[in-house]
């Protein structure tokens, strides 16, 4: 199981502990410090120094949806969605590219794609998981569909979006 990142797994000790003490935007977790010799100040310091668990509210968030324009319906499910589980959080509407109407330029999405990869890390899998399939991975070279083209140009669309809306900023973006 991979680690997570040093101040969430000690936010996550902490509030199981019950020991949180919160100040501002600073959790401070005084059963995670540990014993450490005397000869070694800067060690003990680092230990002892609060985490940090400053983030932007939710509401500062710019989120976008990909949507179909002839799909009034899912954005509708998506945008229910989004309101009841957080209501909080503002987001927008992006055309997506509909693949059976538009031109996709080669240059932004090609027409076929190589299984090479996929194959790879499935195979990793199957030997990780003791499956006895091996011979079932094949390398195949498959044609896109117009809609997974379409696909893959509005998230090339979104993402440029994205880069817009940022201007240079930290700002997380979320794209769905």
């Amino acid at each position: 199981k991979p680690a997570q990142p040093t101040a969430r797994r000690n936010t996550m000790l902490a509030q199981q502990n019950g020991r949180k003490r919160q100040q501002g935007n600073t959790i401070l977790a005084p059963c995670l410090r540990r014993r450490t010799s005397v000869a070694s100040p800067a060690r003990n310091a680092a230990r002892s120094r609060a985490i940090s668990t400053a983030r932007p509210s939710i509401a500062e968030l710019k989120t976008v949806v990909v949507n179909l324009q002839r799909r009034h319906d899912h954005m509708e499910g998506c945008r229910q969605r989004l309101l009841s589980v957080c209501p909080q959080l503002p987001f927008e509407r992006v055309d997506a590219t509909d693949g059976r109407q538009a031109e996709i330029p080669l240059e932004e999405v090609t027409t076929s794609w190589n299984t090479a990869r996929n194959v790879e890390f499935q195979k990793q899998r199957a030997i990780r998981k003791g499956w006895n399939d091996l011979e079932t991975y094949q390398v195949r070279q498959l044609e896109l569909s117009p809609g997974e083209r379409g696909c893959a140009s509005s998230h090339v669309r979104a993402w440029r979006h994205c880069l817009e809306q940022a201007k240079g900023t930290d700002q997380p973006l979320l794209v769905p």
